[in-house]
């Protein structure tokens, strides 16, 4: 019956709860986590503390931060599987700006751990995604 679930939802936006939302599916730039150190591809969710925002330049911390590789999906462009190394002319560690218009979108995390196409329309709902830009 359709006025319980109804009921229930707005119940649950009544009370401030967050109701999960479905994702557009449609990203312009689409991020694996990596150690920039070594290039190389580790699980998405070791990057749960690193930056959104980052202007690819080094704090000069020395810290071992882990950081996000965004790569233009729809570009004929491989998420490198876990494990290997991501190509630097692929994408790039600054996060994604737009030169004019809206933020592009962005979907951090959710590539397919055995690496494969990044293609537009993301690859669904596990990862983060957001806008990136300033």
């Amino acid at each position: 019956m359709l006025v319980p679930a109804l009921g229930a939802f707005y119940f649950a936006s009544a009370c401030g709860l967050d109701t999960p939302a479905e994702p557009s599916g449609d990203y312009d730039y689409v991020a694996v986590c990596t150690d920039p150190r070594t290039g190389e591809r580790v699980e998405d969710d070791q990057c749960a503390s690193a930056p959104d925002d980052f202007d690819g330049a080094p704090d000069g911390s020395g810290a071992t931060t882990l950081l996000w590789f965004y790569m233009p999906a729809g570009a004929n462009h491989t998420a490198p599987p876990v494990g290997q190394r991501v190509v630097s002319g692929a994408g790039s560690y600054a996060t994604p700006e737009s030169s004019v218009g809206a933020a592009p979108s962005v979907q951090r995390g959710g590539a397919p751990r055995e690496g494969g196409p990044i293609t537009r329309g993301g690859f669904g709902v596990a990862g983060k995604s957001g806008s990136g830009g300033s």
